[in-house]
């Protein structure tokens, strides 16, 4: 998801805000069904809400807030405190996730543990991508436009994006297929960003092997070491685990979840 639907996902934050977590989300009922709807994490509050829960909503066995909670509790602070309203939608049909700014979309039913964390931590990419990574003024603007609405030159992720980005829609001519983490990565650089991020947390010791292999991963990887995570390592993965075949989505990769929850 590319960083101009934070516009949309703003408008859902002001909503909420305004009208007390009773508003409308896309012509549906959103509920503050839970009993707590503020989670903390340090000096952060993340809001919880739902929408298309069922009356058969049972919270012991189908709420899955715990363990957003446990995988949120492995990121850096500065990356949670991004997060300001998290929507569980129970809809087994929609989107698994939105993501962008401070507010984030999560599908809570039809997918595995694994996965929900794997969704979860990609569009946490992409709140640091648009949050955290903000640029410093809007004096100058680069060749990048997420839709039509400019990238600076001050902002922080086009180092990132001009490692293998011409502009958002072209690859720069000798970018090749093994540059990227994933099929999905190619799509464009912010969902670039991204799948890089996910696959940094969760499959970090698949990462540090590739980049030994790869000049270009490597550059990557030092990006996410070095200005995303500020040297933090993740002990996740298994270099076993890669294969010839590029992965198209990163979030379905298997790993160790306890391995990841309790490291």
């Amino acid at each position: 998801m590319k960083k101009a639907l934070s516009l949309f996902l703003a408008a859902i934050s002001f909503a909420f805000t305004l009208y007390g977590w009773q508003g409308s989300l896309n012509g549906t009922q959103v509920e503050h069904v839970y009993p707590s709807a503020i989670e903390e994490k340090g000096g952060t509050q993340v809001h919880f809400s739902a929408k298309n829960q069922s009356e058969s909503f049972n919270q012991n066995t189908d709420d899955p807030r715990q363990i957003i909670k446990s995988a949120l509790n492995q990121l850096p602070i500065e990356h949670v405190n991004q997060l300001k309203n998290l929507v569980i939608d129970y809809n087994p049909k929609a989107h698994r996730g939105f993501g962008g700014k401070n507010v984030m979309i999560i599908r809570g039913v039809a997918m595995s543990q694994q996965e929900l964390i794997g969704v979860l931590i990609h569009e946490m990419g992409h709140l640091v991508d648009l949050g955290l990574m903000k640029e410093r003024d809007q004096s100058v603007k680069s060749n990048f436009m997420d839709f039509d609405v400019p990238v600076f030159e001050s902002d922080p992720s086009l180092d990132f994006y001009r490692i293998s980005w011409k502009n958002e829609h072209e690859r720069k001519r000798n970018a090749t297929n093994e540059d990227f983490v994933s099929g999905y990565s190619m799509s464009n650089p912010f969902e670039e960003f991204a799948e890089t991020y996910v696959y940094y947390v969760l499959h970090q010791k698949e990462f540090l092997a590739q980049a030994r292999r790869s000049s270009v991963l490597a550059k990557k990887y030092k990006y996410m070491k070095d200005i995303v995570f500020k040297g933090e390592i993740f002990e996740t993965g298994n270099v076993r685990a890669i294969t010839k075949n590029q992965p198209w989505d990163i979030t379905v990769l298997a790993y160790d979840t306890n391995t990841f929850l309790t490291e």
